[in-house]
C-alpha cells in the first residue's frame, strides 16, 4: 500500500501599509519608524511595503505588559 503525502499549505495575509497602521492602532507615519528601526518586519513586492499579519500579532504580544507590572508605583 502506497501513503499519498499532501502538503498543506498555510496562507498568509499581507496588509499594506494604511492596513498594517490601522490594525495596531497608529499612524502610518509610526508605522515608518518602527520598521525602519527594525522593530517590525516587512516584505517589499515591486514599489509596495507589505506587512505580515502573523507579524503584526507577534509585535502585539511583544508588546503586552504583564498584569503584575500594571498599576506599581516606581520606588526610588
Amino acid at each position: 500500500m502506497r501513503l499519498c503525502r499532501t502538503r498543506v499549505k498555510t496562507v498568509q495575509t499581507l496588509r499594506n501599509k494604511k492596513e498594517a497602521a490601522q490594525k495596531l492602532g497608529i499612524k502610518c507615519r509610526k508605522l515608518d519608524y518602527l520598521r525602519e528601526a527594525g522593530q517590525i518586519p516587512w516584505v517589499r513586492i515591486g514599489s509596495k511595503v507589505l506587512f505580515l499579519d502573523a507579524d503584526l500579532d507577534r509585535f502585539i504580544q511583544q508588546q503586552r505588559i504583564s498584569a503584575r507590572f500594571w498599576g506599581e508605583k516606581e520606588t526610588g
